[in-house]
């Protein structure tokens, strides 16, 4: 079932996006780690592999605790990268 949630919610962002950038409607983003989870579908540490920063910062970024905006960006290209589609800011609750 969250595999279908996750799908749907990939799909609508993919329906919203103009010129190769996903937008969404406000409102509608998602954890880190359930976006890691059920739209990537990364470990952690693959994850911060991918976007060059430490386990543990993906954790803290998870966790709601404070990563600088350098490390969010990472996080972003990571995901981004390892997607084929750019990953937004918006679409992460912890980096909003």
């Amino acid at each position: 079932m969250n595999n279908l949630l996750a799908l749907l919610w990939y799909t609508n962002t993919q329906k919203l996006s103009s010129s190769g950038r996903s937008t969404l409607l406000r409102g509608d983003c998602m954890k880190l780690e359930d976006f890691r989870i059920e739209v990537a579908v990364l470990t952690r540490q693959e994850l911060a592999t991918l976007a060059g920063v430490s386990i543990s910062s993906i954790q803290r970024a998870e966790e709601g605790k404070g990563v600088n905006r350098l490390t969010q960006s990472r996080i972003l290209k990571g995901l981004s990268k390892h997607l084929g589609r750019t990953v937004t800011r918006e679409e992460i609750d912890e980096f909003r």
